[in-house]
């Protein structure tokens, strides 16, 4: 019984899967770096425009993530 052609295609449909979701995880990568620049754009104009509202907000946000942490 030969194997190989069996053998062969799963490797070849796995290779394909992974590619695939490496593809996929470098697009997902590509935005998560867009959003970033984005929120700290953000931060840097609500800093400068509004410095102690930002520090109250984040103040916080560290509050009930800290809060949540402990729980």
């Amino acid at each position: 019984m030969d194997v190989k052609g069996p053998v062969k295609d799963a490797t070849s449909t796995t290779k394909q899967s992974v590619d695939s979701a490496a593809g996929q995880l470098q697009d997902v990568a590509n935005q998560v770096t867009k959003v970033g620049g984005n929120v700290q754009k953000a931060v840097d104009k609500s800093l400068a425009d509004q410095p102690y509202t930002t520090l109250f907000i984040v103040g916080a946000l560290g509050f009930v993530l800290g809060a949540l942490w402990k729980s």
